[in-house]
C-alpha cells in the first residue's frame, strides 16, 4: 500500500525517479516538493534527449495548475533534481 509520503520528493531525489513517481503516482498520491513552506504538485515532466527531468505542469497549494515556466517567473525559483 502507498501512503502519501510516497509522492514526496525533494531536490536529492534523482530526476529519473521524479519522472517514474509523477507517471505512477498520477491519480494517488500525486508527487509534491515543498518550497518556501508551500507544497508543490509536480503533474507533468518527461525527459529530454540527455535523460534530465524536464517539468511541464505544477499545481502550487491553493492555486490553479499552471505549466512550469509560469511557476518559475511568478515565484521566481527553480525547482532542481539530481541528474
Amino acid at each position: 500500500m502507498f501512503t502519501k509520503e510516497d509522492g514526496q520528493v525533494d531536490s536529492s531525489t534523482p530526476g529519473e525517479i521524479v519522472y517514474r513517481k509523477i507517471r505512477a503516482f498520477d491519480a494517488w498520491p500525486k508527487v509534491y516538493t515543498t518550497v518556501n513552506g508551500k507544497r508543490i504538485q509536480l503533474l507533468s515532466a518527461h525527459l529530454d534527449e540527455n535523460g534530465r527531468l524536464v517539468i511541464d505542469l505544477v499545481k502550487p497549494e491553493g492555486k490553479k495548475e499552471m505549466t512550469y515556466q509560469d511557476f518559475k517567473n511568478g515565484y521566481r525559483t527553480e525547482l532542481t533534481f539530481l541528474p
